[in-house]
């Protein structure tokens, strides 16, 4: 199954704002998710991020969520900023 992996504005930003060889990595990453999203290091988020998963891609994390045949990346960031930024979206989007 393949799976097509569509950007939200802040993850498209977050990739624009890396220097080139680190865009590559990420990119490397994303492809990868278009065949099986949970490859790597990725895990579920606990309530109230439950609808999250969590993947690591080197020092940054990558929040995304399954909606149907699509992965939808939703924020990307440092890990030590990643899961704040997550829960004011959870509340913002509640």
């Amino acid at each position: 199954m393949s799976y097509d992996v569509l950007l939200s504005d802040a993850v498209s930003d977050y990739l624009k704002s890396q220097d080139r060889s680190r865009q590559k990595d990420i990119l490397k990453h994303l492809y990868e998710m278009k065949v099986d999203p949970f490859k790597g290091d990725v895990m579920r988020l606990k309530p109230p991020l439950q609808r999250l998963y969590r993947k690591r891609i080197g020092s940054d994390r990558l929040l995304f969520s399954i909606r149907g045949e699509d992965v939808y990346l939703e924020l990307m960031g440092d890990r030590s900023q990643i899961h704040g930024l997550a829960k004011r979206l959870e509340r913002n989007r509640g």
